[in-house]
């Protein structure tokens, strides 16, 4: 397998593989909402969402799940998400070891989080032009990695070509706005690359996030 243009693959790899996410467009570090907290009602009326784990999570409803961070994927528990028959193979990592699965959808419902849209490498070529990245693993620990395979194959999921930029200091406010997938999936739009890889996300392109990206991808997998 070849690995010599892996960063740029990676950084597609959680755009590409939630095959069947909603179009969603978010503001981070930009504007905050203002008020009161939300408290969320006992109610049961469940909705199978996408954890910031990057895995299909059934919640009581609708609140608990955007309380907890998580994209909504459709009404009712995962148990009744029915997956693509799509076969676009992708990595990702369950109980500390990696696997291939079919597709993004398939994975997640497994309770697999997706590293790679391309099959786990078995071995990293030893190349002197590997790009240094940042990654992140299960655990939530940032680290730098000498290459995008390395990251995978220890189970990381690539943020960011290069080193890791957030310190022991906060992020501030100015710097270049990026458009990253953040970890439930959501193209989401962050105010600097500081704020981008704090939250985990994975980047995806400088300046603002396109509406319409998702939906334009997806077009084909919906029958």
């Amino acid at each position: 397998m070849n690995f010599s243009s892996i960063c740029r693959v990676v950084t597609f790899a959680l755009a590409g593989a939630f095959l069947f996410s909603t179009a969603a467009e978010a503001q981070i570090g930009v504007k905050r909402k203002k008020g009161p907290p939300v408290h969320c009602t006992g109610q049961y009326d469940p909705v199978c969402a996408r954890s910031v784990k990057g895995v299909l999570v059934t919640y009581a409803n609708e609140c608990s799940a955007k309380q907890a961070g998580g994209a909504i994927i459709a009404q009712g528990t995962c148990e009744k998400v029915k997956c693509p028959p799509a076969e676009l193979t992708v990595c990702a990592r369950r109980d500390g070891k990696n696997a291939n699965y079919a597709n993004a959808c398939i994975a997640e419902k497994e309770g697999a989080s997706v590293l790679l849209r391309d099959q786990c490498p078995m071995a990293c070529a030893d190349a002197a032009a590997a790009k240094q990245v940042c990654a992140v693993d299960e655990g939530g620990k940032r680290a730098e990695y000498k290459s995008a395979c390395q990251a995978v194959i220890a189970g990381a999921r690539v943020l960011h070509n290069g080193r890791c930029i957030v310190s022991a200091a906060p992020c501030g406010a100015s710097g270049f706005r990026v458009c990253a997938i953040a970890a439930n999936g959501i193209e989401t739009q962050y105010a600097n690359q500081c704020l981008a890889e704090s939250a985990n996300a994975s980047w995806l392109h400088n300046g603002k996030c396109k509406p319409g990206f998702f939906a334009r991808m997806l077009r084909g997998y919906r029958g």
